[in-house]
């Protein structure tokens, strides 16, 4: 599976995909009930714009050309196993 980020094509394993949809999915379902515990909407908003803002910050460290390529890279190493 490839995943377009501002016009650069990410190879992505889809069972990659399916564990870090897993484990992001289940830490903002903590922060969701966490929030409804504490009655603070505004604090799972704030942590789902923090999530964003990390995100972001992190990939544009690494940048789309070198995250392509090292994914191209890590998932030619696990056809050839």
């Amino acid at each position: 599976m490839k995943l377009l980020i501002q016009g650069v094509e990410i190879p992505l394993e889809q069972k990659d995909i399916i564990l870090a949809r897993s484990a992001v999915n289940s830490f903002v379902e903590s922060v969701r009930i966490g929030t409804g515990r504490s009655s603070s909407t505004s604090l799972y908003l704030t942590t789902l714009i923090m999530m964003y803002k990390k995100s972001t910050e992190l990939l544009n460290e690494l940048g789309l050309d070198n995250l392509q390529y090292v994914m191209t890279l890590l998932n030619a190493n696990k056809e050839d196993v």
